[in-house]
């Protein structure tokens, strides 16, 4: 048994599974560093303007590309063809820089002539205007990697992404302020992007050599029922991770509009800053496997033991660490971010529940679904959650504050989870 178990250990090894939780434990370790002396450094009412205009910006970034990569990312997984993958590489990355480019003209105008309850957010949201461009080819160059299954590649551009935000964010809020948190965001997009077109670049003119073929001569061009297909995926998918992510970022920016005190927005947005910080784990542990649920998508036996498994362990792990969160809460707070915050315990608990029922159900649910392209029946499980989401932080956040906010999301949460069990359950009989 125990054999067994460390040979399986080995063949994940192997894989490159460890590689990229083992880049999401850094990644989170250097956002969640250069967080804390951000917070430090900056006043509250400086931290809450950044912190309102990043939950728009948050909104935005969601939306951004229209689901293009999660499109690249589910077809290529699926295909084993490589003049096909190419296809799907090109049509991704040219659509989704025009569109991403269309977002950053729109957040520009925004900035010019929106509304914004708290003004100093304005001027913050200006300069992060073209974030949705340099973000997005970031992401799709992320995910191009793990196509082709170049985990440490996927790893190490992630790790050097996010040491230069942490740096850059560090040095940045002790002798600028708010604004330089958004500078750090460009350099790290911009020169981790550069490394990961080198990277595939690398790794499209290997196989080139390998297998004696010149793309520059081939048509990398789809035909007009797989574009409308791939298109038809990646939007349903953008619109689910729009309303998926509702609940995440939804609150602090309800919190900024209802009660418009930035000091009220800083208390919330510390207290999500450790459960949002470990959502690297199931993101790591889905980013690995995802790749197998697209390509094994039609195989509904393997779907669902795979689906037992992975619901069993990622319960046994979070329930250790939700409890371990909540004990530890109040040191937490004060060696963290100082006895200033130490209203920001109590949502902190709150949402620490909210974690647990999140990471181990509703997002890998709803991820495995996507990769069984069934996205129109998540998509409607989603509105329905976004909806009572809004309407929770709406009632709880004007009676309440913070404090009630935490309970709209943690109660969204519960609701969606009680609702995608049955369906996903359904959904897999049904086939």
């Amino acid at each position: 048994m125990i054999t067994e178990i460390i040979e399986k250990i080995k063949k994940l090894y192997r894989k490159g599974l460890f590689d990229i939780i083992g880049s999401g434990l850094l990644n989170k370790t250097f956002f969640f560093v250069g967080n804390i002396f951000a917070v430090r450094f900056l006043s509250k009412s400086e931290y809450g303007a950044f912190g309102y205009a990043d939950s728009i910006m948050a909104f935005i970034i969601t939306l951004n590309g229209l689901g293009i990569t999660n499109g690249v990312l589910q077809f290529c997984c699926e295909s084993d063809d490589e003049t096909h993958k190419r296809k799907y590489e090109k049509y991704g990355l040219f659509w989704g820089l025009i569109i991403s480019l269309a977002f950053s003209a729109f957040c520009i105008l925004y900035s010019l002539f929106g509304y914004f309850s708290i003004n100093a957010s304005r001027t913050v949201f200006l300069v992060y205007s073209l974030y949705p461009t340099t973000y997005y080819l970031f992401t799709y160059y992320c995910v191009i990697l793990r196509c082709y299954d170049k985990n440490k590649q996927y790893a190490k551009i992630r790790n050097i992404n996010a040491f230069i935000y942490a740096t850059c964010e560090i040095v940045g809020t002790y002798f600028i302020n708010e604004i330089a948190i958004v500078i750090a965001l460009y350099m790290a997009t911009i020169i981790s992007s550069y490394l990961g077109y080198k990277y595939i670049e690398s790794c499209h003119k290997g196989y080139e050599n390998e297998n004696k073929i010149d793309f520059d001569n081939l048509s990398l061009k789809l035909e007009n029922s797989e574009k409308k297909e791939f298109l038809k995926y990646s939007i349903f998918t953008s619109f689910n991770q729009v309303v998926t992510n509702l609940v995440g970022f939804a609150d602090v920016l309800l919190i900024g509009t209802i009660i418009s005190n930035p000091k009220d927005v800083a208390v919330y947005k510390v207290a999500t800053v450790i459960p949002l910080a470990l959502m690297f784990i199931p993101d790591s542990i889905l980013m690995f496997f995802y790749p197998y649920f697209a390509k094994y998508k039609d195989d509904k036996k393997w779907i669902m033991e795979s689906t037992k498994k992975l619901l069993i362990y990622s319960s046994m792990l979070n329930v250790i660490i939700v409890l371990f969160l909540i004990i530890i809460a109040p040191y937490l707070i004060t060696i963290l971010w100082g006895k200033k915050y130490i209203t920001s315990v109590f949502p902190l608990r709150i949402l620490a529940i909210n974690y647990f029922i999140s990471a181990t159900f509703r997002y890998n649910i709803i991820y495995i679904m996507n990769a069984l392209r069934k996205v129109k029946t998540v998509l409607i499980v989603n509105i329905i959650s976004g909806a009572l989401d809004i309407l929770l932080n709406y009632i709880l956040i004007s009676k309440y504050g913070s404090f009630g906010a935490a309970f709209a999301t943690l109660s969204t949460m519960a609701f969606t989870t009680i609702i995608l069990v049955p369906v996903f359950i359904k959904t897999i009989k049904k086939e």
